[in-house]
C-alpha cells in the first residue's frame, strides 16, 4: 500500500498546540490594557491563530498517517503468522509420510529374513523367491524415491521458511521504526507503549515457533538418515543373495566363485561324513552338511549347463558313467568336472553331489 506524504513543520506538535491556546489570552490581554490598539494589531493576531490552527491539523494528519502505517506492520505480522502455521501443517504431514515409509522399509526387512530362511530350507521354491525378491526390489525402489521426494520437500519447506524468516526481520525492524516515530508524534505514549508491548510479545511467540519448527526439521533429517542406512544395509543383503544366483535368474555369481563354494562345500561334508562314521556327528549335521553341498553343486550345474547326481553307496566314477553314458571309460568326464569336489578319482563318498556333463 502506498503511504500518503508526510509533512514536516518546524515546530514540534506539542508546542504549536501550546501556542494556540495562549494566543488567544495574550490578545484579550492586550485589548484589555489598550482597547485603542489599531486594527492591523488585530488583524495579524488573527492570521497567527489561523497558521496555528492549520499547524495543529497538519500535526494531527501525520499522527493519523503514521496510525495508518503502523496497522499495515500489523497486518502484515498476522499474514506471516498464518504463513507459518500453514508450514508447520506441512511438516506434520511429512513427518507421519516418513514414519509410514520406515514402518514398510521394516516390513520388507521382516519379509526378505523369512524370503531368505525359506530358501535355505528348500530349493524347490527358489522360483517363488526370485518373483518376490524382485516384487520387494521395485517396492524398495519406489521408496527410495519417495523418500528422495520427501527430502526435496524438506528443503522446500526450509527454504521458505528463511524467507519468512527475513520477512519477519525485516517486518519487525519496520514496526520498530513506525513505533518510534509515532511516540514522538503523540503525546500520550502510555496507550501507544502498551500496544507496542503487545507486538512485541507476538513477536516473541513467533521466536518460538520458529525454533519449534527447526527442531522437527532436524527430526524429520534424523529419521530419513536411518531411512537411508536401512535401504543401504538391504541393498547389501539383496547383492549377498545375488551372488548366490546364475546371472540367468538375476544374480552375479561367476564360475570360479561357484567352484570355490562348491570345493568349501565338499570340504565341510567330507569332515561331517567322517565324523558320522565315528558316531561323532549326528544324521541331522550330515544332512545339512550335503545340503549344503547340494546347493553348491547346483550353481555351478547352472552355470555350465549340466546336471546333478546323487552318489550312492558302493558307486564309482566308472559305474556312475555307465550309468548316465552308458559307458564307463568316460569316468575322466565326470573326473574333470568335479576336480573342485573331489581329492581323487577313487575318494566318493554316499550322498556326495556330483555334476554331471551332458552326454
Amino acid at each position: 500500500m502506498r503511504r500518503p506524504p508526510i509533512r514536516r513543520h518546524t515546530l514540534p506538535a506539542a508546542l504549536v498546540i501550546a501556542a494556540a491556546l495562549a494566543c488567544p489570552a495574550a490578545l484579550a490581554q492586550e485589548q484589555s490594557d489598550d482597547s485603542g490598539a489599531p486594527a492591523d494589531t488585530l488583524a495579524s493576531a488573527q492570521t497567527r491563530i489561523t497558521g496555528l490552527e492549520n499547524d495543529l491539523s497538519d500535526a494531527r494528519d501525520r499522527a493519523d498517517n503514521l496510525e495508518s502505517q503502523l496497522d499495515d506492520a500489523r497486518e502484515r505480522v498476522e499474514s506471516l503468522e498464518q504463513q507459518l502455521t500453514e508450514r508447520t501443517d506441512a511438516r506434520d504431514r511429512l513427518r507421519n509420510e516418513l514414519d509410514k515409509a520406515k514402518e514398510q522399509v521394516g516390513s520388507l526387512e521382516a519379509e526378505t529374513a523369512e524370503l531368505r530362511k525359506q530358501l535355505t530350507a528348500t530349493q524347490g521354491k527358489r522360483d517363488a523367491f526370485e518373483q518376490q525378491l524382485a516384487e520387494r526390489t521395485d517396492t524398495r525402489d519406489r521408496l527410495r524415491g519417495e523418500l528422495g521426494k520427501a527430502k526435496e520437500r524438506i528443503d522446500s519447506l526450509e527454504a521458505e521458511t528463511a524467507d519468512l524468516r527475513e520477512q519477519l526481520t525485516a517486518t519487525r525492524k519496520e514496526q520498530g521504526r513506525l513505533t518510534e516515530a509515532l511516540q514522538k508524534a503523540r503525546q500520550q505514549g502510555e496507550e501507544t507503549a502498551a500496544t507496542l508491548d503487545d507486538a512485541r510479545g507476538t513477536i516473541d511467540n513467533q521466536k518460538s515457533t520458529i525454533a519449534q519448527l527447526r527442531e522437527r526439521a532436524g527430526t524429520l533429517k534424523d529419521s530419513l538418515d536411518q531411512a537411508r542406512a536401512t535401504v543401504k544395509s538391504r541393498e547389501q543383503t539383496i547383492a549377498g543373495l545375488r551372488a548366490q544366483l546364475a546371472p540367468a535368474n538375476g544374480g552375479t555369481a561367476s564360475l570360479d566363485e561357484a567352484r570355490a563354494q562348491a570345493s568349501e562345500a565338499a570340504a565341510h561334508f567330507r569332515d561331517v561324513h567322517a565324523a558320522h562314521r565315528r558316531d561323532e556327528a549326528d544324521d541331522q549335521a550330515l544332512a545339512e552338511a550335503r545340503q549344503a553341498l547340494r546347493v553348491a553343486q547346483s550353481l555351478v550345474a547352472r552355470l555350465e549347463h549340466e546336471g546333478l547326481y546323487d552318489v550312492r553307496g558302493g558307486d564309482t566314477l566308472g559305474q556312475v558313467a555307465a550309468r548316465l553314458y552308458g559307458e564307463a571309460n568316460r569316468w575322466p568326464t565326470l573326473y574333470e568336472a568335479n576336480r573342485h569336489v573331489l581329492e581323487n578319482p577313487d575318494t566318493l563318498r554316499d550322498g556326495m553331489i556330483l555334476v554331471t556333463p551332458a552326454p
